[in-house]
């Protein structure tokens, strides 16, 4: 335990702030469960490592930014050069936009069969992602970090240099909640209402697009795919009203956050990211094994 509280004290800022965009993602992945559309999260992280490798070779072909690689691959940094970092925002968001517009596009229009649509989507991008790594000359290194990132040794000030962003997508999406999910439930009702499905569609996929590429940034893909799905699917097991299903959602992406950090301070020879993607799937279904075991039992007695 005092190893444990040793580490905490000295990741504190790390863990809370890793606990902000857990829960984000989980109140954005809660409305893809909702709509039926988790595939198009899949496919948006996907993208996200795409663009910003894509936005990283730009940056680098059109200035001196070999620190920038420095630090992808944890070799020294100078103090401070994690901005020198953030600097490539601008060539990755536009790439982003780029490469989520036809996404979008399919989503809003409900084209026909848009899950397999979505499903090449996402493996031309899984095959993508190192071809264009072999093509501007990334390292083996900076190919294994799309999916699984030192977060631990991310620096805080990347963390707080991305948290005005969520919030203002956050506060968009809050506000936004009854027409977007009215549209994705009811879209005849909401065009009776004088509310365009295609708009709001459009928003709220945008938002979630963004939102997971920040994500995919600061936690690494597969943390972020956990944080999308599980805690939503988890607590529209175990509760059912609305506002219940959201704030458990939170809970449990708090939860997962902070038992997963417990796990890989306990084990801290093992990789963290890999520890916290697992324990979240596991934990997530240990919770449904419980609520199955209760409710059999409540029927039995």
């Amino acid at each position: 335990m005092e190893r444990i509280a040793a580490y905490f004290t000295q990741y504190q800022p790390i863990v809370l702030l890793s606990l902000i965009y857990f829960a984000a993602m989980a109140y954005v992945g809660l409305f893809l469960i909702l709509r039926r559309a988790s595939l198009y999260g899949m496919v948006l992280s996907q993208v996200a490592q795409v663009s910003f490798l894509f936005g990283l070779a730009v940056a680098s072909g059109l200035g001196d930014h070999e620190h920038v690689y420095a630090m992808i691959n944890r070799s020294a940094a100078a103090p401070g050069s994690e901005w020198h970092f953030l600097e490539i925002d601008l060539y990755v968001f536009p790439a982003t936009l780029l490469f989520m517009l036809p996404l979008i596009v399919s989503a809003v229009r409900g084209v026909r069969n848009k899950e397999t649509l979505l499903l090449q989507g996402m493996i031309f991008f899984l095959a993508a992602y190192p071809l264009i790594n072999k093509a501007f000359g990334g390292s083996d290194v900076i190919l294994a970090k799309a999916y699984f990132t030192e977060i631990l040794y991310t620096p805080p000030a990347m963390f707080v240099h991305y948290l005005p962003l969520v919030g203002v997508l956050l506060f968009t999406l809050i506000v936004l909640q009854r027409r977007i999910l009215l549209t994705g439930f009811d879209p005849i009702q909401a065009r009776l209402l004088g509310i365009s499905p295609q708009l709001y569609d459009a928003i709220f996929y945008f938002i979630s697009g963004i939102m997971l590429s920040v994500a995919v940034r600061i936690l690494g893909a597969y943390v972020s795919m956990a944080a999308l799905v599980v805690p939503g699917y988890v607590a529209l097991s175990l509760v059912r009203h609305l506002r219940s299903v959201i704030l458990a959602t939170l809970a449990l992406a708090i939860i997962f956050t902070a038992s997963g950090f417990v796990l890989a301070f306990r084990l801290d020879n093992w990789p963290t990211e890999p520890l916290l993607t697992t324990h979240t799937v596991l934990f997530g279904a240990l919770l449904l094994v419980a609520r199955w075991l209760v409710v059999r039992l409540c029927r039995r007695y």
